[in-house]
């Protein structure tokens, strides 16, 4: 909105109206950023359980991947033996397209649980001219809109849990992981982002006494090395 008011107002200055320059000058508002919000294991079944897809959402809340890599994720991509999926495209509109990260691929490792999940799903999925893992009732790619309003959103109010975002999926494989002991590092890697200190300013909170943790690691490390070191 306000772009389109500077480019009146600039069109009037061109036209010979007085104009206050200032104006150019003014930046739109910053939008706070929502705090991610995390769901609990015994959360994410329940979520689960009252999805009519449900094990989308359960392997998103394992995964960390977005949803639109999830609509666009083909059976070729899928290495149960290796434990992993290959992200190498995203849903747009019902139609593959290439993924967010700058990379164009990554690999994303797989728990247990997340494997047995999949591995479900693809015993269990619709028939799909297009392969894709998780299709739509008709075989298709998720379109955003649809999967929304008929699958998430009821699933979300059934299960108490209003306000809650497909993102905050990605959110709870954070903290999950977080939970298990991951770095930061680590973190990044699952979710996609090139940089650890992303993880650090959304999830830093969840790392509470983490230097605390790190003197200790170093403490045993030392006194490992000088006891391995010593004159038998």
């Amino acid at each position: 909105m306000l772009a389109l008011l500077k480019q009146i107002l600039k069109s009037a200055r061109e036209r010979g109206q007085t104009v206050d320059g200032a104006v150019f000058e003014i930046r739109p508002p910053k939008h706070e950023e929502r705090d991610p919000r995390f769901l609990t294991w015994a959360e994410v079944e329940e979520l689960g359980s009252w999805c009519s897809e449900g094990r989308l959402v359960v392997f998103a809340a394992l995964s960390g991947m977005r949803e639109v890599e999830l609509f666009a994720l083909r059976a070729e991509s899928v290495d149960l033996e290796g434990g992993a999926v290959v992200v190498d495209s995203s849903a747009y509109k019902g139609l593959a397209s290439r993924t967010k990260t700058r990379s164009g691929r990554r690999r994303v490792y797989l728990s247990s649980v997340a494997k047995q999940t999949l591995r479900e799903q693809l015993l269990a999925r619709r028939p799909s001219p297009v392969d894709v893992v998780f299709p739509s009732p008709s075989g298709r790619i998720w379109q955003k809109d649809n999967f929304m309003a008929r699958v998430f959103r009821p699933a979300v109010r059934r299960a108490g849990l209003e306000g809650l975002t497909f993102h905050d999926l990605r959110h709870t494989c954070a903290s999950l992981m977080i939970a298990a002991g991951a770095n930061p590092l680590e973190v990044a890697a699952q979710l996609g982002h090139k940089d650890a200190r992303l993880v650090l300013h959304r999830y830093g909170h969840l790392y509470p006494g983490a230097s605390a943790r790190a003197a200790q690691r170093l403490d045993a490390h030392y006194l490992g090395s000088c006891c391995g070191g010593g004159v038998g």
